[in-house]
């Protein structure tokens, strides 16, 4: 997988349940379509994977920046020796169609 995708949807946590995560709040958690597996195995199928959306040094992404159709990549952030959360990143790639955020 080339871990480049498509915000398929979206939310922002504004109570986090994870203790981690508790300075975060609000943050961004998105639901990514990956572009290879796009329409497989139908039209309406994909794979889509759900991840927080940060910015390059591992910071929450800002609402304001955040919508449907904008492009994203995987990004991997070490926790510990033998661990690394997948995030997603937004890219500068023209997003997919036009974009749509939450009224508000």
């Amino acid at each position: 997988m080339g871990g480049r995708g498509a915000i398929h949807s979206y939310e922002i946590v504004v109570h986090a349940i994870q203790p981690g995560f508790k300075d975060w709040a609000p943050y961004p958690v998105v639901l990514v379509e990956l572009d290879e597996q796009r329409g497989q195995p139908t039209e309406h199928e994909a794979l889509r994977i759900v991840a927080n959306l940060v910015t390059p040094d591992f910071r929450p992404e800002a609402e304001a920046s955040v919508a449907i159709g904008r492009r994203v990549r995987v990004v991997f952030q070490d926790l510990a020796e033998d661990f690394a959360l997948p995030q997603f990143v937004l890219t500068d790639e023209p997003p997919e169609g036009r974009v749509w955020r939450f009224p508000g």
